[in-house]
């Protein structure tokens, strides 16, 4: 298993969890949105550079996460979501990949949508991946 890069470089969902973990998981319900740009001193890797958070995500849809890149000033985000109890159910890959879809439309990458019970995480976008291949 490949080493855990430095806080706040992001190569694989692997790592968007250690840095979560690396300050402690929020409370259970609450979502990050963690605004990424290019890391210029590792190449082919992301890092962290903007956060925001939802201390009550309601709603959310593919229009707030644009809004919120906007906002932080990136084209790229992480969608993290704290306290899940199981594994993405069909709905939520299906509604993961509209939102990367429209979020694209509106120019910002949708990297992933992670979501982590405080033991166990989730990628989506690997979910999608391992599902298709």
């Amino acid at each position: 298993m490949p080493e855990p890069t430095a806080a706040g470089i992001v190569r694989r969902p692997a790592d968007v969890v250690a840095f979560l973990e690396l300050g402690g998981l929020p409370p259970v319900g609450t979502q990050l949105v963690l605004g990424l740009a290019v890391a210029e001193a590792v190449p082919g890797a992301l890092a962290v550079c903007a956060l925001a958070e939802r201390p009550e995500p309601g709603a959310l849809d593919a229009r707030q996460l644009t809004d919120l890149a906007a906002v932080l000033q990136v084209g790229t985000v992480v969608l993290v979501t704290i306290g899940r109890a199981g594994p993405p159910t069909r709905a939520e890959l299906s509604r993961f990949v509209t939102w990367r879809r429209r979020c694209a439309d509106d120019g910002v990458v949708l990297l992933d949508w992670i979501t982590h019970t405080g033991r166990v995480w989730w990628s989506l976008r690997e979910r999608i991946v391992h599902e298709t291949a």
